[in-house]
């Protein structure tokens, strides 16, 4: 079998602490987990140096991509080599042109369970298991990957260009918390053994409790720079929301036109201490402008992968306390209430609005802002012909079936048809005003209970 070349590149007394070699020396297995730079080639190569009866340099390192190939036979006392941030990889892939938001996006408890190397190894591992988590702070790492020039600069053999780009922008925009959290829920759910390390400085030092780790993870995060926004602003092609009123930098990559005019209307309402939910939040543009007017709490939820991660990447740049989560409307929990609840551009895709008009009722406390197209909308009248008929459809309580496939739409309402629903057949709602819509022929009811 085939091993990482022994002879490693001549370096500096390195340090590992005596108490993590006490907590390895007994694993069948051990996997070196970190970001890139984190130190895991050098933490081997230490390892080697300090410790030659022990880990010779004969042990089998098992590199990811030879799990990927399809390894069924699992030498014992290895080393697992992985990349905690891989499955990034996958998602550069799918969408190479969001690199920021890919970036800044934390990895998934989805992704890692579902990551093919990762799965091969622990069907093929046989016996106990540790895993070695190299923690390093940010701004460390951004400097480490922008001096590195190849992938496994302590081996000789090693010759294949380090690509610098994507992981400095990974080292600067990850959300390591969270990552690490969901990185230690799959190592809880396969009975693997963590093993915090500060790998700062070269030196290998034990985090001893998972809460010093997430605390050292949170006390490390790089802080971005000036020329690190505008670049983020210049090259990421944000959808749906225009999100550069939120930072002092022009940027002009913005699919469609900004929602200032809605603002605007919605913000003319007290928000200081108020609870908000905004379903279907795309970038998150309406719950940064609620956090702006003093809301307390606010939670934005998004199913689509691409505007979801660009709003975990505006709050990474914004600082926002803003929680963003990735979920359908209808796994809300109908018993938590909020003050202010947003519902914007959204029902006309659903294909059970009926069923999301009855738990947005439930769970608005005071006001629910609901933005729909009615049955003049010029998607909706392009798949119908009523003539001189259509001028008087919003003055009869109809819904309108839409064409999903052709007009991007299931059903569209009358504004008579969304006073019949709210106010008088589920009684959820005292009254409602109707406003104008920036966008042509829809209409924005704010309901108030």
């Amino acid at each position: 079998m085939n091993t990482l070349a022994a002879q490693a590149v001549d370096s500096p007394g390195l340090d590992i602490d005596p108490r993590i070699i006490r907590r390895i020396e007994n694993a069948d297995h051990v996997i070196l987990s970190g970001a890139s730079s984190a130190g895991k080639s050098t933490f081997l190569y230490a390892l080697r140096e300090s410790h030659p009866e022990q880990f010779s340099a004969y042990q089998p390192v098992i590199p990811a991509n030879w799990i990927a190939e399809g390894m069924q036979n699992l030498p014992s006392n290895s080393l697992f080599h992985i990349n905690m941030h891989r499955p990034i990889y996958a998602r550069m892939q799918s969408r190479p042109d969001y690199l920021y938001s890919n970036a800044a996006a934390p990895v998934t408890y989805e992704e890692y369970a579902s990551e093919p190397v990762f799965k091969q190894f622990c069907t093929v591992a046989q016996g106990k298991v540790s895993a070695l988590i190299l923690l390093t702070p940010q701004a460390e790492l951004v400097r480490r990957i922008t001096e590195r020039a190849v992938v496994e600069p302590r081996f000789e053999d090693s010759s294949k260009p380090y690509d610098n780009r994507t992981w400095s922008w990974v080292a600067k925009l990850q959300d390591m918390s969270e990552t690490l959290s969901n990185w230690l829920r799959l190592l809880e759910e396969k009975h693997v053994e963590p093993i915090f390390v500060d790998s700062r400085d070269g030196n290998f030092v034990l985090i001893e409790t998972i809460e010093d780790a997430k605390r050292f993870v949170e006390d490390g995060q790089y802080q971005l720079t000036e020329d690190d926004i505008k670049q983020i602003w210049s090259h990421e092609p944000f959808e749906y929301q225009r999100l550069s009123e939120l930072v002092e930098v022009n940027a002009s990559n913005f699919v469609q036109g900004d929602r200032t005019s809605t603002s605007q209307e919605i913000f003319k309402s007290d928000f200081t201490d108020a609870s908000v939910l905004d379903v279907g939040c795309a970038g998150g543009y309406f719950c940064f402008e609620a956090e702006k007017a003093g809301a307390a709490k606010v939670v934005g939820i998004e199913l689509k992968d691409t505007r979801y991660r660009q709003a975990l990447l505006t709050k990474r740049i914004t600082d926002s306390n803003v929680r963003f989560e990735q979920t359908n409307l209808y796994d809300l929990d109908s018993g938590e209430k909020y003050d202010v609840v947003f519902f914007l551009n959204v029902i006309h895709h659903l294909r059970e609005p009926m069923r999301a008009l009855e738990l947005l009722s439930k769970i608005t406390a005071k006001r629910l802002y609901l933005e729909f197209p009615t049955l003049t909308d010029h998607k909706f009248l392009s798949t119908i012909s009523f003539g001189f008929w259509n001028k008087l459809l919003n003055h009869l309580p109809l819904i309108g079936v839409s064409l999903e496939d052709d007009a991007g739409q299931t059903f569209v309402f009358s504004q008579s048809a969304i006073e019949r629903i709210l106010l008088r057949n589920t009684g959820a709602f005292s009254r409602i005003e109707f406003v104008q819509s920036h966008i042509p022929n829809r209409l924005i009811a704010v309901c108030h209970k």
